[in-house]
């Protein structure tokens, strides 16, 4: 399906798409492996073995078939989480690319963000103009990264262009950035902070480790697109950037954990 977009969004929706699919097959993966390894589990074969691999492989892969939920089980939750992990660095890399593009239509209003300025000699070490307006809007971005808050980096963008974003689609992806930051340096465990903030939307609590399944992580990407989707049109009704057609990114039907924001966690899988 194609819609209007700004090219920003368009790039976005493409990273999406792949690491949805990436996510999927890999998880479609597991299942055969799971498959062949029930099948094995009386052998005493390895799970190389089992799965009929080549010899150079059996040494790396020496678990016993009958074993193989240990394995299974924890490449499924790794394979959730580099998702939520990802979608981070998609959701910034958005951000900074609409500046940009924000900048093509309003540059004064973007470089008003960061008060800073330049030097002769460095005006002629750019070389260009284009260069010059490279630099300027990424030190804007980096200047409004550095507070270190999402949320906070968004709202700093989207001030004084009197765009706004319900909170029902804003807060969903906002907890998303949130879990990442907590498998990166928590270990993926919850805490006070993240269950006072979002216990409205998830029934993650405090102390334990995340559920990590195949059901959040896609439905982490739709929150994603949302807000991303709802940034977008509001800067292109309000001038700020120019849209172009887009293909936009193909999800199933929500499930009810999309639609209720994972208040009961999916430990599902793509085929279970």
């Amino acid at each position: 399906m194609s819609k209007s977009s700004s090219k920003s969004l368009g790039i976005l929706r493409n990273r999406l798409s792949m690491t949805q699919a990436h996510m999927d097959i890999v998880d479609v993966a597991l299942v055969s492996v799971e498959e062949v390894a029930e099948r094995s589990r009386s052998t005493g074969q390895s799970l190389g073995e089992a799965l009929s691999l080549p010899k150079g492989y059996h040494k790396r892969i020496k678990l016993k078939a009958n074993n193989y939920r240990q394995i299974t089980n924890h490449a499924r939750a790794r394979n959730a989480e580099l998702v939520i992990q990802m979608l981070y660095t998609y959701f910034t890399e958005y951000l900074r690319s609409i500046l940009h593009e924000m900048y093509d239509k309003k540059p004064l209003e973007i470089v008003d963000k960061a008060h800073s300025s330049l030097k002769f000699h460095e005006i002629v070490q750019f070389g260009s103009y284009d260069a010059i307006c490279n630099y300027m809007v990424d030190y804007v971005f980096r200047s409004l990264e550095s507070q270190r808050s999402t949320q906070g980096l968004l709202e700093k963008i989207l001030e004084k262009t009197d765009v706004k974003v319900d909170s029902s689609i804003l807060q969903p992806a906002i907890m998303y950035m949130e879990m990442r930051h907590l498998y990166v340096h928590n270990s993926g465990v919850v805490d006070v902070k993240f269950e006072r903030n979002f216990g409205a939307l998830v029934s993650d609590k405090a102390g334990r480790k995340f559920n990590s399944s195949i059901g959040r992580s896609r439905a982490a990407i739709k929150a994603i697109e949302r807000l991303c989707s709802e940034v977008d049109k509001g800067l292109t009704a309000k001038g700020y950037l120019t849209p172009t057609s887009q293909t936009a990114i193909e999800t199933e039907p929500e499930t009810a954990e999309e639609v209720s924001v994972l208040k009961s966690n999916d430990e599902s899988s793509l085929i279970a």
